[in-house]
């Protein structure tokens, strides 16, 4: 028996104000960072597992 944990995206230490800097509320460019207006941050991910075999 195997017991799993992962994360993603878990703590963010930096001096921005905002939710997130690596938000984009333009759409798909990668040129505009930071700019988040308001948008939600990226999600966290916490993954638990167990893996059997008989």
């Amino acid at each position: 028996m195997d017991v799993f944990a992962s994360g993603t995206n878990l703590f963010l230490w930096t001096k921005y104000r905002g939710f997130d800097p690596e938000v984009n509320s333009s759409g798909g460019s990668s040129t505009v960072i930071a700019n988040d207006n308001g948008n939600y941050p990226n999600g966290r991910v916490i993954t638990f597992g167990v893996n059997l075999t008989l």
